[in-house]
């Protein structure tokens, strides 16, 4: 091999590795993957805890899990693309909404809810199709409702509709206060544009009903409307203590307040540059409320 062909060869293979994935490293992740859930199944959990250091590297070999005909190695794979996360590991999760067990549907919702962006999962025919059978089959989780908010087409629409005619309840969080599912179906309505969704969403702010304030907060980022923003900031001046859904447990201490939860909501939606630290579960002077609720109000009006 001539010193030319031999430099190229040198600059492009490392290219292609990375575009295609090393074949040996990917045979060396599907045999400890094999390895692990194979330990599952004899009533050892430790190899496949120690799974998630591969990180994700490994969602290939862990996805094929979700549709094992055994309940207990589909809810560790679900845990272990949960703990991994990322844009990968998110979408293998969608799948998990549709399971037949009850528990494993509403964990995969949970986890979608804490671990994901729900706006960057691909809207797939495929996801699509999990969702809707996540709501056919029951979800304690308000994540499907949530999701089909990203999908511009007739069989969302309907499904959303539906909810509102015969709702039930979901929460966001293990944690979290139960709400109508009819609540999260209209934030996913309002998403969408469609006809009504903007005044039934000001009719439940105005109600104030503080689980729905809560829920309504702590879904900020899925929630594009001036008005309805604008509405909502008002909480930031709200000092009615939270007992769970507020980004931490019931209990926490200290005690949460809803003007707590709404300046972190603001603070991360609307990416704004604020002179203090916003970190969960602290609580907040009323002169910091002050200043985000002032900066609400500038970037709203640019908009």
């Amino acid at each position: 091999m001539s010193l030319q062909r031999l430099l190229v060869a040198l600059i492009v293979a490392p290219l292609v590795i990375g575009l295609l994935g090393d074949p040996v490293d990917a045979a060396a992740q599907q045999s400890a993957v094999e390895q692990a859930f194979s330990a599952v199944e004899r009533g050892d959990f430790g190899p496949v805890s120690d799974l998630a250091q591969r990180g994700e590297a490994i969602v290939n070999a862990v996805q094929p899990y979700l549709s094992s005909p055994q309940e207990v190695l589909r809810r560790e794979a679900l845990a272990l693309l949960s703990t991994l996360g990322g844009t990968r590991a998110c979408n293998a999760l969608v799948s998990a909404l549709a399971d037949p067990s009850a528990d494993i549907r509403s964990r995969a919702g949970f986890a979608l809810m804490a671990h994901c962006d729900l706006g960057a999962i691909a809207p797939t025919d495929e996801s699509l199709s999990a969702l809707l059978t996540s709501l056919e089959r029951g979800n304690s989780s308000a994540a499907p409702l949530l999701m089909l908010g990203h999908f511009t087409n007739t069989a969302a629409l309907d499904a959303l509709q539906s909810v509102l005619q015969n709702p039930f309840s979901v929460k966001l969080h293990p944690w979290s206060p139960l709400v109508s599912a009819a609540l999260p179906a209209r934030v996913a309505l309002l998403r969408l544009g469609a006809a009504g969704s903007q005044p039934a969403i000001r009719r439940v702010i105005a109600q104030d009903d503080l689980s729905e304030q809560v829920f309504l907060l702590a879904v900020l980022d899925q929630i594009e409307d001036r008005e309805t923003l604008l509405q909502l900031s008002k909480h930031l001046d709200d000092q009615r203590p939270i007992a769970g859904g507020g980004g931490v447990p019931s209990g926490a201490v200290p005690r949460r307040r809803l003007c707590d939860l709404a300046l972190e909501a603001f603070a991360a939606s609307l990416d704004l540059t604020l002179p203090f630290d916003v970190s969960t579960a602290r609580r907040y002077h009323p002169r910091e409320c002050h200043q985000v609720a002032v900066a609400v109000q500038q970037r709203l009006a640019q908009d």
